[in-house]
């Protein structure tokens, strides 16, 4: 097992609740960092599927926290998204 691997899994089992690793935490994990390069590719240099789409609500109070908290804990941090319209 990968070694960013068994560390994420580690602290997603914690046994004390307070301590274990929130689910915005985890996915700032580096174990996901490959995720987000730009130009990652499944096997068989398959495109990955569209990770990052989200509507408008959904970015604005999920995921701009966690771009947030992620920009900050890797100066590197690459993130694209692309908002949906709904109507």
């Amino acid at each position: 097992m990968p070694p960013d691997a068994l560390d994420l899994l580690s602290k997603m089992l914690d046994y004390v609740p307070h301590t274990r690793i929130d689910p915005i935490t985890a996915l700032c994990h580096p174990f996901f960092d490959e995720l987000r390069q730009e130009g990652t590719k499944l096997d068989k240099g398959k495109d990955l599927p569209p990770l990052f789409n989200f509507t408008e609500q959904g970015f604005i109070f999920l995921i701009l926290p966690l771009v947030i908290q992620m920009s900050h804990q890797n100066k590197y941090f690459f993130f694209s998204f692309r908002i949906i319209n709904e109507t």
